[in-house]
């Protein structure tokens, strides 16, 4: 990468990724389908899912999950909000599962205001897979919310882990 791309990319707050093999997971929540102009109801779905923290059969952990699959040429996509779950958890039938397979991730780390989060997405898309030797694999992408967000301010950060092929 040159300086001016360092320059460039830095000056969006993105932070050099780490490389991680990720797990095998199952999620749990609900989901709904999205494009890039209709993604302002996100938010709306993750107050929905709010309902049901605590609630989910199984539940491993305290780290909540936004997935995206299932993107399609018309722009459009799935979006999760989750909790991991044991692979042996009854489903809930208003509850949507997924199977995340072992996977290697660029993690990302986006540590401004929430509402920040699709400026982070446009740099890491447009700025920064373009500059880099990286290639994103058709794969399930995720957020991961830890025990550092707040969701009630919506500071804290999260990491993004973006598939990437090998």
């Amino acid at each position: 990468m040159t300086d001016i791309q360092k320059t460039e990319i830095s000056a969006q707050s993105i932070a050099e990724p780490r490389i991680e093999t990720g797990r095998a997971m199952k999620l749990a929540g609900i989901t709904d389908r999205f494009s890039g102009a209709t993604s302002v109801g996100i938010p709306e779905l993750w107050q929905r899912f709010g309902t049901y923290m605590g609630t989910i059969p199984g539940q491993v952990g305290n780290c909540a999950y936004g997935a995206k699959y299932d993107g399609g040429k018309d722009g459009f996509f799935n979006y999760m909000c989750a909790w991991e779950v044991t692979a042996d958890a009854p489903e809930v039938p208003e509850l949507q599962y997924i199977q995340i397979p072992v996977q290697i991730y660029l993690v990302f780390t986006h540590s401004d205001h929430i509402s920040k989060i699709k400026e982070t997405c446009t740099t890491i898309w447009d700025k920064y897979f373009p500059q880099s030797k990286y290639k994103a694999a058709n794969g399930i992408e995720f957020e991961l919310y830890d025990e550092k967000f707040d969701s009630k301010t919506g500071f804290g950060g999260l990491e993004l882990w973006i598939p990437i092929q090998q």
